[in-house]
């Protein structure tokens, strides 16, 4: 449970200081009141933090390079190898 984060959720939509329920690696659940949190949860102090649940990362999934024949290296964060982003 991660608790008293501003929560954006898309564009127009924030909750102030909400608390966010993970479950493994997806969100459970996003409030702006209280949120009871299942037995042995963990509890994170995240107040004056920001959380974009649910948003990609548009600097590994933009793919490709704008400069053909352009030598790059890719940093693996997306778990492709260099032949597969050349193939594109």
């Amino acid at each position: 449970m991660i608790r008293g984060v501003t929560l954006v959720l898309g564009t127009t939509v924030t909750i102030g200081r909400g608390p966010l329920l993970l479950q493994g690696a997806r969100t459970a659940a996003a409030a702006e009141g209280d949120i009871a949190p299942p037995s042995g949860a963990v509890g994170v102090d995240a107040a004056g933090q920001f959380v974009s649940p649910r948003q990609i990362d548009s600097r590994s999934h933009l793919g490709g390079y704008p400069t053909p024949g352009a030598e790059a290296y890719l940093d693996g964060s997306d778990g492709r190898e260099r032949q597969q982003m050349a193939a594109r």
